[in-house]
């Protein structure tokens, strides 16, 4: 009976070194670092071309930048097009970056779709989005 306990001791002792159930060192979370823009500039609604641009949304998380707007077609026919290229400035007016987006070279009248972009860039100086129409 002795020999049994002692066995039985040493191996509970086992799985508590192997589980970690004895570690009491606590490991601590850092959260993310998120930073949702929210200059008029680059939140605005804008109409180019026929397109309007709206709920715009600039998130920074990480360092990394995550870009999406609403993007209608207000005219009466369908519009084609290669893409839409995003700009982005800070507060001198100066452009810090270029994102290339894609809605597909057709949107038809009244459809609208969802502009989703992203870089490795930080933008959270970005105080002002300019898009062009490119053909």
């Amino acid at each position: 009976m002795k020999k049994f306990l002692m066995t039985l001791v040493i191996f509970i002792s086992i799985i508590l070194v192997v589980t970690g159930c004895n570690n009491n060192e606590k490991v601590e979370k850092t959260e993310e670092d998120v930073h949702v823009i929210t200059e008029e500039g680059v939140t605005k609604s804008q109409e180019i071309e026929g397109l309007s641009f709206t709920n715009t949304a600039l998130t920074v998380i990480d360092e990394e930048t995550y870009f999406q707007v609403d993007v209608t077609n207000n005219k009466d026919e369908a519009l084609t097009f290669d893409h839409i290229d995003v700009i982005f400035k800070n507060s001198n007016d100066e452009v810090i970056a270029t994102i290339y987006g894609s809605i597909g070279s057709v949107l038809e009248a009244g459809e609208t779709r969802t502009l989703e972009a992203s870089t490795i860039e930080n933008l959270s100086d970005a105080e002002n989005i300019e898009y062009e129409v490119v053909e």
